[in-house]
């Protein structure tokens, strides 16, 4: 990620190799230097688009239990 300091932008090799494949991305980081993202305002979540995911997931690992893959339950934020 990029820092500032004293002034100074100083990249590392990862930073660039992420500008030559995704200018949208350096953008991305390039805002942070200037608005923390901790001060950035977020959007809630969308509901609808929140059900779906979970949706999905939950087929996804019904997918992988049926086909005898061990699954391993992680406690997230929202479990």
């Amino acid at each position: 990620m990029y820092q500032d300091l004293q002034g100074r932008v100083v990249l590392s090799p990862t930073d660039l190799v992420q500008f030559l494949g995704c200018a949208h991305a350096t953008e991305l980081e390039c805002r942070h230097l200037h608005i923390p993202r901790s001060e950035q305002n977020r959007a809630a979540p969308d509901p609808l688009v929140t059900s779906k995911g979970r949706r999905h997931e939950e087929a996804y690992r019904k997918h992988l239990q049926e086909q005898g893959k061990q699954i391993v339950e992680i406690a997230g934020r929202d479990a």
